[in-house]
């Protein structure tokens, strides 16, 4: 090849299609849909069960955060989708829309989940070692002491 010769991504794209066909998919909307129930249920199921006297037991922080974590999956799937979609030609009115559509519903969605990292926060120091330290909780110790560490930022 010469030095005036360029090789060009330009025909190549994105084969989205496993994750939805199109941004008129309707599973997107179920999707969403199905998140916004599930993040209520955990909402009503964990809300003022985290910051509790004596802290959490290690079982009620992995349950939580198993379905925390199920939730931020569900959420990355389309939100994933979207913002791939965008990136790839931010030209399509129906890829703008689907974005916005989704970050809007993916913040409505945070809202209702966040209650759980800032009653984690509030935990006192010497319950949320002893919470952190449990066998069980070793894969999310990171994540736990990662969200300690944000307490001096948290209004």
């Amino acid at each position: 090849m010469s030095l005036t010769e360029t090789k060009s991504a330009s025909s190549m794209t994105w084969d989205l299609s496993e994750l939805f066909s199109g941004p008129d998919d309707p599973r997107i909307d179920e999707g969403i849909a199905r998140a916004t129930r599930a993040s209520e249920a955990f909402a009503t199921k964990y809300r003022d069960t985290i910051d509790v006297p004596g802290g959490p037991t290690p079982a009620h922080v992995l349950s939580a955060l198993v379905g925390l974590e199920d939730l931020i999956d569900q959420i990355d799937r389309f939100a994933g989708y979207s913002h791939l979609l965008f990136t790839a030609d931010t030209s399509q009115a129906a890829s703008r829309d689907l974005e916005q559509k989704v970050r809007i519903k993916g913040t409505e969605i945070q809202n209702l989940l966040v209650f759980f990292e800032l009653e984690w926060q509030k935990v006192a120091d010497a319950d949320a070692e002893r919470v952190m330290a449990a066998p069980e909780l070793a894969r999310y110790r990171y994540y736990l002491r990662r969200e300690r560490q944000n307490r001096p930022h948290t209004l």
